[in-house]
């Protein structure tokens, strides 16, 4: 009985390390608020981001698994994000300087910034979700058709 029961905890094991349940690296969850706005993004691109002052942007925080996003503003020079401040609920800001690790710009690409790691390794992005092109028209699809129609 004793030889029954490791057996099965044993393959019980493998079949829970095969399924990934743990172990192995961590994934980005695909249904994470960077994830989610990455593919808008990517699907319908942005317009180029100006020089100045840009409310109504996305600040993206993510590590590991676990991804969190802030509503913000940010100042933008030569097309690179200088300063950013995350919104408090009650509609204030607060200056959002992450102590990142060396030199790092964050530089505008089809409306993302670049991505910026900090010291303890969070990755942040800007994404400026007011330049993101509205959705292209499409087709109208025919319906099928019935006999007793034509």
């Amino acid at each position: 009985m004793t030889k029954t029961l490791r057996l099965f905890a044993v393959l019980n094991l493998i079949t829970l390390s095969l399924l990934g349940q743990f172990g192995g690296p961590p994934k980005e969850d695909p249904e994470s608020c960077y994830a989610a706005y990455a593919r808008i993004f990517e699907s319908r691109g942005a317009r180029d981001v100006e020089d100045g002052m840009h409310d109504n942007v996305v600040i993206s925080l993510r590590q590991g698994l676990r991804s969190d996003c802030f509503k913000g503003k940010v100042k933008v020079e030569k097309g690179v994000v200088k300063e950013m401040f995350i919104r408090f609920t009650d509609g204030g800001y607060d200056v959002f300087a992450p102590n990142l690790k060396g030199e790092q710009t964050a530089e505008i690409v089809n409306g993302i910034s670049k991505t910026l790691i900090t010291a303890d390794e969070k990755l942040i992005n800007v994404l400026f979700i007011n330049h993101i092109k509205p959705k292209k028209k499409e087709y109208e699809r025919a319906n099928l058709p019935n006999p007793d129609d034509l």
